[in-house]
């Protein structure tokens, strides 16, 4: 019986060492002529992870190796790679799926000498998995997505997506899994399971996570074919909510590292929202009510025909320096954006507030401005020059 030869090279530095045997398991790899015979000890926890025309192979390296040597035993021939230490994964790519290959990683040190090998087998399988379809699901992004963003608190965030097909069987469990790193699965990493079936689901919760720091997700989804998993998004956790950042106390964040900053103290005891000029802005529905538009309403407000003083103006005339940097970049929050503030601030205890009515620099209509009551954190309008006053709280990005 003919045995196949099995030839493979392995560079050191400016050594090239060659061996040759006839079969993995030889009990004598040690090639004549080296200062040092005994083999490193074999790699450990070797894995396989089928694919479509693919195997994925993944082991921990022992420590006095240099090399691996991969060997793909199947009819009608041998396939061989060479992996550096360190480099303790490899896709192995051109396979025919539905056939079972046997894959032995030896390890090897600088004078040639080989470990028995760990080996494993596993079966390539196209993307419809063995028997039917996987489920489809996508990852709903959080950077950005005001839907999450409101969540996120430095330590905590939201997240969410949503199965579009079942695949040939049903999801029996979807959800999110993140980590640090890069593509997270169920297996290995956190994890968030929301329910069953297809459908949105955004409620899904991340919990300790460390402050300032980039997380990468994706929503997951599982059948009796296996589980798959959406497009991993990333996004950034922020800054604990009440935290003094950048001249104030950081109240939102929005994903990207970015976000809004209240300023500690109230500022004066009251002011109107507007005097002056017209009764409202350049053009009623200037204004806006979301997070990210309240500097925009600011320079509305200020910029009308006779405008003479306002709690916008009072906002953008403003400035403080926490004895290292002067912030004089200051607006009226929006409606939402004063929401935020009440809901991460006040309702939290923190941030000095009275409890009474702070203007929005959104606008009810021609004649009334959004203002939210901060002892309960109700919503209301007045007039936007009353006989009575209200309370004013800047704000900045940051």
């Amino acid at each position: 019986m003919n045995v196949p030869l099995k030839l493979a090279v392995f560079i050191s530095g400016c050594a090239l060492v060659m061996f040759a045997s006839c079969d993995s398991s030889t009990s004598d790899k040690t090639p004549a002529g080296t200062a040092d015979s005994t083999p490193p000890a074999e790699v450990s926890s070797l894995l396989t992870t089928p694919g479509d025309e693919c195997v994925t192979l993944t082991w921990t390296d022992p420590a006095d190796a240099d090399f691996h040597h991969v060997e793909i035993t199947v009819t009608p021939g041998d396939l061989s790679f060479m992996r550096g230490k360190g480099e303790n994964r490899i896709v192995v790519p051109d396979l025919t799926n539905d056939t079972e290959y046997t894959f032995t990683v030896i390890s090897a040190d600088a004078d040639g000498n080989l470990s028995d090998g760990e080996t494993v087998s596993e079966t390539p399988v196209d993307a419809t998995g063995p028997t039917g379809p996987m489920p489809t699901v996508t990852t709903a992004e959080i950077a950005g997505n005001l839907a999450f963003t409101v969540y996120l608190t430095g330590t905590k965030a939201r997240a969410g997506g949503e199965v579009t097909d079942e695949g040939d069987s049903a999801v029996t469990e979807r959800g999110v899994c993140w980590n640090t790193t890069g593509s997270p699965d169920i297996d290995d990493d956190s994890k968030w399971a929301s329910g069953s079936g297809t459908g949105e689901f955004a409620d899904c919760y991340l919990r300790g996570l460390s402050v300032n720091t980039v997380y990468h997700v994706r929503a997951y989804a599982t059948n009796s074919e296996g589980t798959a998993y959406g497009s991993e998004i990333t996004f950034n956790s922020g800054w604990t909510m009440g935290n003094t950042r950048y001249g104030g106390l950081v109240f939102y964040n929005d994903g990207n590292g970015h976000g809004l900053v209240a300023y500690a103290e109230n500022l004066t005891t009251s002011m109107v929202w507007t005097s002056g000029g017209s009764t409202q802005t350049t053009e009623l529905g200037t204004t806006r009510i979301g997070i990210g538009s309240g500097l925009a309403n600011t320079n509305a407000i200020v910029a009308q025909a006779g405008h003479t003083a306002s709690a916008a103006q009072f906002c953008l005339d403003y400035s403080y320096n926490d004895g290292e940097t002067t912030y004089d970049d200051w607006f009226l929050p929006s409606w939402d954006e004063l929401g935020q503030m009440y809901a991460m601030l006040k309702a939290r205890g923190t941030g000095n507030f009275t409890n009474y009515f702070y203007w929005s620099s959104s606008e009810y209509n021609a004649n009334n401005a959004f203002m939210i009551y901060f002892a309960t954190g109700e919503a209301d309008w007045d007039n936007k020059n009353p006989s009575g006053t209200t309370l004013v709280r800047p704000v900045r990005a940051f």
